[in-house]
């Protein structure tokens, strides 16, 4: 009879225990980013929003100079919608309260109008600002008596 020896198994994979440890610190960090990735997206929109009005305020004060007329931006706080007025059939409106903006406008106030009108050579006919926001805070634009949008 030959002598056996008793060869050790080798087990490969992992134990229970720390298949259970590892998802435990995945959760772990998983509960500390979402939020904050969710606030960074929040705050990039109305980031993307505020730039997207400021860029607008620099094209209707352009449209008017080229054009020698007037151009308006109104402000509809309820449906968080601003428009430019039309300059030879170029009208456009943007929804700020739809993707990928997502945000409010909480306020405009131009000398108590909620309008602002850009004459034929590109200048405000009155200063304001514009206020929007998100769950991330909130930005507001001030239209100086140059007519530049800023914050």
């Amino acid at each position: 009879m030959t002598p056996t020896r008793d060869i050790p198994v080798l087990r490969h994979g992992f134990t229970l225990v720390e298949l259970v440890l590892v998802m435990l610190i995945i959760g772990v960090v998983s509960a500390i980013a979402v939020p904050r990735f969710a606030q960074a997206s929040a705050r990039q929109r109305l980031d993307a929003a505020a730039n997207r009005l400021i860029a607008d305020t620099a094209l209707a004060r352009s449209r008017a100079n080229a054009a020698s007329e007037s151009v308006t931006m109104s402000f509809d706080t309820n449906d968080d919608i601003y428009k430019v007025s039309a300059v030879a059939g170029d009208a456009f409106a943007v929804e700020l309260g739809a993707s990928p903006y997502d945000v409010s406008i909480t306020s405009a106030d131009f000398n108590g109008n909620r309008f602002v009108q850009f004459n034929a050579f590109g200048i405000p006919q009155q200063t304001g600002t514009v206020t929007i926001s998100s769950s991330s805070g909130s930005v507001t634009l001030a239209i100086t008596e140059s007519g530049e949008a800023t914050r």
